[in-house]
Protein backbone atom coordinates (compact mmCIF):
# COMPACT_ATOMS: atom_id res chain seq x y z
CA UNK A 1 0.00 0.00 0.00
CA UNK A 2 1.34 3.13 -0.99
CA UNK A 3 1.67 6.36 1.38
CA UNK A 4 -1.18 8.02 -0.62
CA UNK A 5 -3.53 5.23 0.12
CA UNK A 6 -2.65 4.82 3.63
CA UNK A 7 -3.06 8.69 4.06
CA UNK A 8 -6.49 8.56 2.53
CA UNK A 9 -7.23 5.53 4.46
CA UNK A 10 -6.61 6.91 8.12
CA UNK A 11 -8.27 10.05 7.06
CA UNK A 12 -11.61 8.68 6.24
CA UNK A 13 -11.52 6.79 9.49
CA UNK A 14 -10.98 9.91 11.51
CA UNK A 15 -13.67 12.02 9.79
CA UNK A 16 -16.06 8.54 9.61
CA UNK A 17 -15.56 8.40 13.61
CA UNK A 18 -15.85 12.60 14.49
CA UNK A 19 -19.25 12.14 12.69
CA UNK A 20 -20.69 8.91 14.15
CA UNK A 21 -24.35 9.71 14.86
CA UNK A 22 -24.12 13.52 13.88
CA UNK A 23 -25.39 15.63 10.79
CA UNK A 24 -22.76 17.68 9.55
CA UNK A 25 -24.44 21.53 9.26
CA UNK A 26 -22.99 24.76 8.38
CA UNK A 27 -22.34 26.77 11.83
CA UNK A 28 -24.81 28.92 9.94
CA UNK A 29 -27.94 26.84 10.45
CA UNK A 30 -26.86 26.37 14.37
CA UNK A 31 -30.11 28.05 15.65
CA UNK A 32 -32.25 25.50 13.43
CA UNK A 33 -30.76 22.48 15.60
CA UNK A 34 -31.09 23.44 19.01
CA UNK A 35 -30.83 19.98 21.05
CA UNK A 36 -29.71 18.00 18.56
CA UNK A 37 -25.87 16.13 18.52
CA UNK A 38 -24.14 17.79 15.47
CA UNK A 39 -21.12 18.83 13.50
CA UNK A 40 -21.14 22.29 12.67
CA UNK A 41 -18.42 23.68 10.72
CA UNK A 42 -17.74 27.08 9.74
CA UNK A 43 -15.41 30.09 10.08
CA UNK A 44 -13.46 31.29 13.55
CA UNK A 45 -13.91 35.09 13.85
CA UNK A 46 -13.00 35.85 17.30
CA UNK A 47 -11.89 34.16 20.19
CA UNK A 48 -11.86 35.31 23.38
CA UNK A 49 -11.06 34.31 27.07
CA UNK A 50 -13.74 34.43 29.70
CA UNK A 51 -13.60 33.46 33.70
CA UNK A 52 -14.33 29.79 33.04
CA UNK A 53 -12.45 29.09 29.81
CA UNK A 54 -12.82 30.44 26.14
CA UNK A 55 -15.62 31.54 23.47
CA UNK A 56 -14.77 30.57 20.10
CA UNK A 57 -16.88 32.27 17.58
CA UNK A 58 -18.15 31.23 14.48
CA UNK A 59 -18.96 33.54 11.30
CA UNK A 60 -18.66 37.05 12.68
CA UNK A 61 -17.15 38.13 15.73
CA UNK A 62 -19.89 38.65 19.32
CA UNK A 63 -22.82 40.06 19.09
CA UNK A 64 -23.80 38.61 15.55
CA UNK A 65 -22.18 35.41 16.01
CA UNK A 66 -24.32 32.48 14.26
CA UNK A 67 -22.77 30.08 16.85
CA UNK A 68 -20.33 30.07 19.73
CA UNK A 69 -18.09 26.97 20.78
CA UNK A 70 -17.02 26.97 24.44
CA UNK A 71 -13.80 25.25 25.72
CA UNK A 72 -14.06 25.02 29.23
CA UNK A 73 -10.51 25.73 31.57
CA UNK A 74 -10.27 22.20 32.39
CA UNK A 75 -10.16 20.63 28.40
CA UNK A 76 -7.79 23.64 27.50
CA UNK A 77 -5.39 22.16 27.89
CA UNK A 78 -6.11 18.61 25.98
CA UNK A 79 -7.50 21.12 23.36
CA UNK A 80 -4.40 23.08 22.45
CA UNK A 81 -2.30 20.33 22.73
CA UNK A 82 -3.86 18.93 19.69
CA UNK A 83 -4.85 22.20 18.21
CA UNK A 84 -2.48 24.91 19.27
CA UNK A 85 -3.29 28.29 20.69
CA UNK A 86 -6.84 29.17 20.55
CA UNK A 87 -6.19 32.57 19.39
CA UNK A 88 -4.71 31.07 16.09
CA UNK A 89 -7.99 29.58 15.08
CA UNK A 90 -9.24 32.87 13.91
CA UNK A 91 -10.23 32.62 10.38
CA UNK A 92 -9.96 28.92 10.12
CA UNK A 93 -11.94 26.69 9.17
CA UNK A 94 -13.24 24.40 11.92
CA UNK A 95 -15.99 21.62 12.70
CA UNK A 96 -17.32 21.53 16.45
CA UNK A 97 -18.97 18.32 17.19
CA UNK A 98 -21.58 18.31 20.15
CA UNK A 99 -25.52 18.86 21.37
CA UNK A 100 -26.46 22.40 19.78
CA UNK A 101 -27.67 24.42 23.58
CA UNK A 102 -29.51 27.77 23.14
CA UNK A 103 -28.09 29.94 26.36
CA UNK A 104 -29.51 33.54 26.75
CA UNK A 105 -30.77 33.37 22.98
CA UNK A 106 -27.41 32.00 21.58
CA UNK A 107 -26.55 28.88 20.10
CA UNK A 108 -23.43 26.85 21.47
CA UNK A 109 -21.54 23.86 21.91
CA UNK A 110 -19.74 22.80 24.48
CA UNK A 111 -15.93 21.40 23.73
CA UNK A 112 -15.11 18.52 25.91
CA UNK A 113 -11.94 17.32 24.94
CA UNK A 114 -9.97 17.80 21.96
CA UNK A 115 -11.81 15.02 19.80
CA UNK A 116 -14.83 17.45 19.52
CA UNK A 117 -13.07 20.37 17.57
CA UNK A 118 -11.50 19.39 14.32
CA UNK A 119 -9.45 22.19 12.60
CA UNK A 120 -9.91 21.64 8.54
Amino acid sequence: MNKLTAIAIFSTLILSAFSYGATEIESKQAAFYDGQNVIACGIVKEVSRFKRGFYINMDKPFPKQSLTLVAWENDIAEIQDKHGLLDNLVNKRVCAKGVINDYRGRSQISLYNSYSLLVR
